[in-house]
């Protein structure tokens, strides 16, 4: 789905089987045009992709997925995530995005509070046992985070905003959900 969240309109509504991963769906990109910027979810976590919409002269915001390797943009040497937010509440870094890829972006992580922290282990931990594994330890240390990755320069959007904005993106969510409920009715 592609919602112009300025003029309150769908661009580009596909209805796909439901067993099908969202990494998989590309169409978006086929309306993607200069100075856009899209907000994805994890579901739509791909390199490749925020690469295409870079060389379109896109913009975009995403949460980062953990599992995904950053690089130090003067030495190329891999990053890990948490050594840098070691004694940090707040942290913006210029990095390069995935293995393959080696995307320039700014990763942004705040820091979350106690209370937001043990909701997202708590959801996190039954989703692991529902699915009959356990949360890494390294995994709930990143629970205590919101990291975003983006491609927008500091120059247009200050990263103290990225999360001002990816909250937009809980929007289309909302709109969305009275659909999916009259369906599950259905």
């Amino acid at each position: 789905m592609v919602f112009d969240y300025l003029n309150q309109m769908f661009e580009r509504l596909d209805i796909t089987e439901g067993i099908r991963a969202d990494q998989g769906y590309k169409n978006y990109l086929e309306d993607i045009e200069v100075n856009d910027l899209l907000i994805a979810d994890l579901g739509y976590f791909v390199p490749g992709c925020f690469k295409q919409i870079s060389e379109l002269g896109a913009y975009f915001i995403s949460r980062y997925k953990a599992d995904t390797n950053i690089y130090d943009t003067e030495t190329d040497a891999r990053l890990d995530v948490l050594e840098l937010l070691k004694h940090q509440s707040f942290l913006v870094r210029d990095v390069l995005l995935g293995k393959q890829v080696k995307l320039p972006v700014r990763i942004i992580c705040y820091k979350l509070t106690d209370e937001q922290s043990a909701k997202r282990r708590r959801k996190a931990n039954l989703l692991a046992k529902s699915h009959g594994y356990t949360s890494s330890e390294r995994n709930q240390k990143l629970l205590q985070w919101s990291i975003f990755i983006t491609n927008i320069p500091e120059k247009k959007v200050r990263a103290e905003h990225i999360y001002m904005i990816y909250r937009s993106r809980w929007q289309i969510e909302l709109f969305t959900l009275p659909l999916t409920k009259r369906e599950r009715l259905a």
